[in-house]
């Protein structure tokens, strides 16, 4: 299942006690809510990169606020993802956050999507959308995974990937970086935290129907 929040404005249908959870104006999840109490981890307690946050140890409830991010009130449109699966690459050097016309950092938010190029500061698709939310969606990675939104949201994106791969071919995975990625970015890299370890190129190369499962629709961008 996925939900597909690109152009949902400043909605979250799925922010109801009877899915997600509704939120006050302080982002408290709702007394009517299954998630009310949801405890959150690794959100506080980490010292660094190389730290392992205790997982016994709570550090706050969830929290949630969508909208109420003054600087991204509303969600990306579908402007922003039409130009990014116009980005033929999947990766180009220096295969990390500063890189241009990469399908990968525009898609990942670090770059502008009308030009490709890395934008210092700025947020784009998958970036504002986390910002968007606020809360523990709006929070450094490890505590991100927290909201249980976050499996549904991510799941879209790869409903977008599958779209990339399907409108420009796998050939455009041989610009899938081999070596100078970030730790666990490589082709040959196992992916990070998942165990028992499955390498990132036993899983970029095979279709969602490879995977066991197909999307009824993909995304088709208006220039499509």
């Amino acid at each position: 299942p996925y939900w597909a929040w690109v152009g949902a404005g400043n909605t979250c249908p799925i922010c109801t006690d009877e899915l997600f959870g509704s939120n006050n104006g302080t982002g408290t999840i709702s007394k009517g809510s299954y998630f009310h109490n949801w405890a959150v981890i690794c959100a506080k307690n980490i010292k660094g990169v190389d730290s392992i946050c205790d997982p016994d140890v709570v550090d706050l409830l969830l929290e949630r606020n969508p909208g109420a991010n003054l600087l991204l009130p509303i969600l990306p449109g579908t402007n922003a993802v039409d130009l990014a699966l116009s980005y033929v690459d999947y990766d180009t050097p220096p295969y990390n956050l500063y890189t241009n016309n990469s399908f990968r950092n525009v898609l990942e938010g670090n770059a502008d999507p009308v030009n490709g190029y890395y934008a210092s500061g700025e947020s784009y698709i998958h970036i504002h959308a986390h910002l968007f939310f606020m809360g523990i969606m709006g929070r450094p990675l490890e505590a991100t995974s927290n909201d249980p939104i976050f499996p549904i949201f991510h799941s879209y994106l790869d409903l977008i990937w599958e779209s990339w791969i399907d409108i420009w071919g796998e050939e455009s995975l041989l610009t899938y970086p081999i070596t100078r990625a970030p730790m666990g970015h490589n082709y040959n890299s196992y992916m990070v935290p998942f165990f028992p370890p499955v390498a990132n190129s036993r899983v970029v190369t095979l279709s969602s129907e490879q995977l066991g499962y197909v999307y009824e629709d993909l995304y088709r961008p208006a220039w499509y």
